[in-house]
């Protein structure tokens, strides 16, 4: 089976505003936890029940079902738990219904997002999101959710329920393991747990290592064959949160026979002076009513939490700051003019900076309200025929009436399904910056072209925030804009931050009344929904290119890709 849990890569972590930040975060805590919840149950009637409990509570649905397959029927998902707003029903075997669109998942082996889906003995909902569940390859059944209205599923709502649907096929065949008797060496093969992105470490009553996975090998830094047989307080090196070794009491394992109980902890893995952020939970596992004769550890990276952590402590640290600014301003104005009289003059002068700050804090308030929409899916898009080149001119008459500085480069490039209010803020966006950001006697262009102009902007591009060889992107869009100027630039490190939120590159700082720094990160929103890819190619103290490419239809805009 395959496990892809909810997550973004590394190198995009820094373009995501903070509400996605959040999320995410959120998303990764309350995974680890219903990992934890899933493989440690004994009792299949309370794994069932749980079961949607855990996924409405990380997705926010109105239902849950869960299609299981049995020996006879493989191919055939049927109903044996169904959780609803009003509770969870358990459906025996010989009741359960089946459901075509379960049937349709587990075949196809892919998630499946459906604009309608009725639930058994339930009514009509409105989208449903359905992903098949596998052991070995071999199917075991489909997880079903659904919710009320028009909105879709995002991608990451795809990744998170993949997961959970992953998590709980293990969580199905360790029970099948207690309830087939004695534990059979076969059972700790690689063909059940080499795939699993999760570490797993078994152990005997005597504290040897019987088996480690791929992930824990790695985590580890020891090939398998080097750890078998071995203490595994030798090969799992683990401190706590204050940097102190544990005991051969205190160790996780040790506790788990000792207490004859499930235990879970947060730690850190030491390889080689390098330290791993981990969580750490440990169950005994028995042999029919005898004592526990294994306990097996399931080790959680918690790599990615933390550094989500960092960013979004750093992203409130500066909207604290941003909002703070303007604030503050405010603030003194009101205060010396309360406290002292104030010549009329310079009442007038005092509340016209006030009203600046003031419209500055709305409109900073207004677009981080914007992205965090973008971000969480609810803004909706209103596809139609646009054509490119009509808004590109209609935004260069707005921002530069005369025509004295912005040049146009218009083909003839085909109509795309889009939203043109939206395409018109992105490109409002990337104009007012290159000509705010050039000096006053120098041009900006803008060109319109039904190829990549990404390959044509310089030897390394910023596609979507992650550095590319120019050579490497090639999106043979329907139609792609470039906006290029001939300012202050940006380095290659500045360039890689440029669509994170509230990012102003050194050389700008100080050019310019303060912005909300949230343009780039909204028209990366926006570009996003339309399946584009936004780009950016610039050098330091010669000019920057940003521009965006996309596809001829969107049919599915704004909507995720299941």
């Amino acid at each position: 089976m395959t496990n892809s849990p909810p997550t973004v890569k590394r190198d995009a972590l820094g373009e995501m505003s903070g509400e996605a930040l959040l999320r995410l975060a959120a998303q990764e805590r309350a995974l680890s936890r219903a990992t934890r919840e899933l493989v440690t149950q004994t009792d299949e009637k309370a794994l069932l029940q749980l079961i949607p409990e855990l996924v409405a509570s990380l997705l926010q649905v109105d239902v849950v079902a869960l299609f299981l397959t049995s020996e006879e029927e493989a191919s055939t998902p049927r109903c044996r738990v169904i959780g609803l707003r009003d509770g969870v029903r358990l459906l025996p075997p010989e009741e359960a219904p089946t459901d075509a669109f379960a049937t349709e998942t587990l075949k196809r082996r892919e998630p499946r997002q459906r604009r309608s889906w009725s639930a058994p003995e339930h009514g009509g909902r409105g989208s449903a999101l359905a992903v098949p569940l596998a052991d070995q390859d071999r199917p075991v059944g489909v997880l079903i959710v659904a919710r009320s209205g028009s909105e879709q599923f995002r991608e990451d709502h795809v990744s998170l329920l993949s997961a959970i649907g992953q998590h709980l096929a293990l969580a199905l065949a360790l029970m099948r393991m207690r309830q087939d008797g004695p534990l059979r060496s076969e059972v700790w093969t690689q063909e059940l747990f080499d795939s699993i992105a999760e570490g797993l470490i078994v152990v005997d009553a005597r504290l040897r290592t019987t088996y480690l996975n791929p992930a824990a090998s790695e985590m580890v830094g020891l090939p398998a064959t080097g750890a078998l047989g071995r203490q595994v307080e030798e090969i799992l090196k683990l401190e706590d949160d204050a940097g102190q070794p544990f005991s051969t009491e205190a160790s996780p394992f040790a506790r788990a026979f000792r207490e004859d109980r499930a235990v879970t902890l947060t730690a850190q893995i030491v390889v080689g002076g390098r330290r791993t952020p981990v969580a750490l939970t440990v169950a005994p596992m028995r042999e029919g009513s005898g004592p526990a004769a294994h306990a097996v550890g399931m080790i959680h990276d918690c790599s990615r939490e933390k550094e989500q952590e960092r960013l979004r402590t750093e992203f409130v640290s500066i909207a604290s700051h941003e909002i703070r600014t303007p604030l503050t301003a405010l603030r003194g104005f009101t205060e010396l003019m309360l406290s002292r009289d104030v010549p009329e003059n310079v009442q007038r002068d005092w509340l016209s900076l006030m009203n600046q700050e003031a419209v500055r804090l709305v409109a900073l308030l207004e677009e981080m309200g914007d992205l965090a929409r973008f971000e969480s899916g609810q803004i909706s898009f209103k596809p139609s025929p646009v054509h490119l080149s009509d808004v590109v001119c209609r935004v260069v008459r707005l921002l530069d009436g005369e025509g004295k500085r912005a040049h146009v480069l218009l083909e003839e490039v085909p109509t795309v399904m889009a939203d043109a209010d939206k395409l018109t803020q992105v490109i409002t966006n990337l104009l007012r910056n290159a000509l705010d950001y050039s000096p006053q006697e120098q041009s900006v262009e803008v060109e319109v072209a039904r190829r990549c102009l990404a390959r044509e902007s310089g030897s390394l591009v910023v596609v979507n925030g992650v550095s590319r060889p120019n050579g490497s992107h090639d999106c043979q869009p329907a139609v792609s804009v470039a906006v290029r100027d001939q300012g202050v630039g940006m380095t290659k490190e500045e360039l890689s931050q440029a669509f994170q939120p509230f990012y102003r590159a050194e050389a700008s700082q100080g050019l310019l009344p303060e912005g909300s720094g949230l343009g780039l990160a909204i028209a990366k929103a926006i570009v996003d929904g339309h399946h584009g890819c936004l780009w950016a190619q610039s050098r330091a103290g010669r000019g920057s290119i940003f521009g965006f490419c996309l596809p001829q239809s969107a049919s599915s805009l704004g909507e995720g890709t299941a």
